[in-house]
């Protein structure tokens, strides 16, 4: 699943690599979340839907498992920060206006010349969240 989003999609390409999960564990996640909206299949669905899908099923289910407690992860680590001091209520405003900004131009397409100019600036906000922050 996640292999053909990636090759049509240069901004989640780009988005993917800087990110923390393996593209197995996204790729069972997306199976996943795919066969529970569906709302049929099951663990053997999963298994054929996924990218490369020669895997047995302790494999399918420790990688989905694995994608699960990095997607938790993620929450713990921000509301860490958080809690620490490193991430006020400014920085995670802007974390939510460069995830609605995203989902714009998902549901618009970003036409591949300015998926750089989108990076660009995904780069900047996250630089200047972390270089503002004179504890990191």
């Amino acid at each position: 699943m996640i292999k053909d989003l990636i090759e049509n999609d240069p901004l989640l390409a780009s988005l993917f690599e800087k990110s923390l999960f393996t593209q197995v564990q996204i790729d069972c996640l997306l199976v996943n979340k795919s066969v529970l909206l569906d709302g049929e299949g099951g663990l053997p669905e999963m298994i054929r839907r996924k990218d490369g899908n020669n895997v047995s099923k302790g494999a399918f289910v420790r990688s989905l498992r694995q994608g699960k407690d990095n997607f938790k992860g993620v929450f713990y680590s921000l509301i860490l920060l958080s809690y620490l001091g490193f991430l006020g209520d400014r920085e995670i405003k802007s974390i939510f206006r460069l995830t609605d900004v995203l989902d714009n131009l998902r549901e618009n397409e970003v036409m591949e010349e300015r998926v750089d100019d989108v990076l660009n600036v995904i780069n900047e906000a996250i630089d200047r969240l972390t270089e503002t922050n004179e504890m990191i």
